[in-house]
This record gives C-alpha cells, sequence and structure tokens, in this order.
C-alpha cells in the first residue's frame, strides 16, 4: 500500500543445493497441483502431501530418473487428466537398473494416478500394495515386479519381451493387455472384466 520496504544482509533466504542426477524433490503441501506444461524430468520424488499432475494438454509425462519415488504418510499423487508417471531405465545409466516405489500409509495413494509406466530397457520396477488404473510395462526386456497385492482398475499392460512378475501375491485387474510374459509365483490373479 504504497510502503517502502529495506531488505538488509541475510533477510533473503540462503540457496538450496541442486545437484542435477542426486537430488530428491520433496512435495509437502495439501490439496496442490504439480503444473506440469509438457513431459518434465526429476531425479528422486517424494511426495508427503497431496498433489494433483496438471497438463493443459492433458497427456504430459513426469519422469522419475532416479532409484525411487516414495508417497509418504497419508500422500496422494494424482492426474487431472491422463499425466503420468514414466520410469525410464534409460536415464543415469539405468539399463537393467532396479527402482522402487514406495507407497506409506494408504494403498489408496495412487488410486486417481492416471498411468505408471516403465520404459524399460531391461530394467525393473518393483511395486507395493495399491490400487491405480493403469500399469504399463512398455519396453520389452524389462519386468514389472509386484511386492504385494496390486488392484489395477483399468488396464496392465505388458508389451512384447517384457514381464510382469506378480510374485506369490494376489491381485485384482480389471483387463490385460498381455504380448509379452505373466509369470505367477503362487498368489492369484482375478479378473474383474
Amino acid at each position: 500500500s504504497g510502503n517502502d520496504l529495506t531488505v538488509v544482509a541475510g533477510g533473503w533466504a540462503g540457496a538450496g543445493t541442486f545437484t542435477y542426477g542426486t537430488s530428491t524433490l520433496t512435495l509437502t503441501g495439501s490439496s496442490k497441483a504439480f503444473n506440469l506444461s509438457a513431459n518434465m524430468d526429476v531425479y528422486n520424488l517424494i511426495v508427503n502431501g497431496t498433489y494433483t499432475l496438471t497438463d493443459p494438454n492433458g497427456n504430459a509425462a513426469l519422469t522419475i530418473e532416479g532409484t525411487n519415488f516414495t508417497i509418504g504418510g497419508s500422500g496422494t499423487f494424482s492426474s487431472a487428466d491422463s499425466e503420468y508417471i514414466l520410469f525410464d531405465q534409460s536415464f543415469t545409466g539405468g539399463a537393467g537398473q532396479t527402482r522402487a516405489l514406495v507407497i506409506g500409509n494408504s494403498a489408496n495413494a495412487l488410486a486417481n494416478l492416471f498411468k505408471i509406466r516403465l520404459a524399460a530397457n531391461g530394467g525393473t520396477l518393483q511395486i507395493p500394495t495399491c490400487t491405480t488404473p493403469r500399469i504399463f510395462n512398455t519396453d520389452s526386456g524389462g519386468t514389472i515386479q509386484a511386492t504385494g497385492d496390486l488392484t489395477i482398475t483399468t488396464e496392465l499392460e505388458v508389451s512384447s519381451g517384457a514381464t510382469f512378475n506378480g510374485q506369490n501375491n494376489a491381485h485384482t485387474i480389471e483387463l490385460i493387455d498381455n504380448k509379452g510374459h505373466i509369470a505367477q509365483n503362487g498368489g492369484s490373479i482375478t479378473m474383474t472384466n
């Protein structure tokens, strides 16, 4: 309102450190948007709040280049339209790399995320107990490995040369589009379609 403000030395917050290829982005807000204007890359991502991926075109990917993506506590990560999470194993020398998706207290933390996609390049993505609409393994030679019971409410897609390893878990899946390999070492798969 027309007043002046003088900031003296030390009055500004110091810059944080960011090292491309090793840093972790931590989101702690509540009912916030994570805005994408196109595909975006981050290294490791921790979501300790409630966030919705948004993109004006409705279909951008948030690529996780590091080794993990964590939903902490009661956090959630959803999509406004068809925005999705991509684990691209070609980043950071990731051929053959194992990445882990970690979910805190809520198995529904990704229930409104449009899709989790693995572009494998021979790597493995470990997914714990959760409910999510779509899990796609779209490159040959890679493995989606369930470390808990999965509920996939729309589609599991396994491309040619790729593998879904259900381990010894019980999965509920609406639709399986399988051109690759499904390994179920005990446990069960219940089709709901």
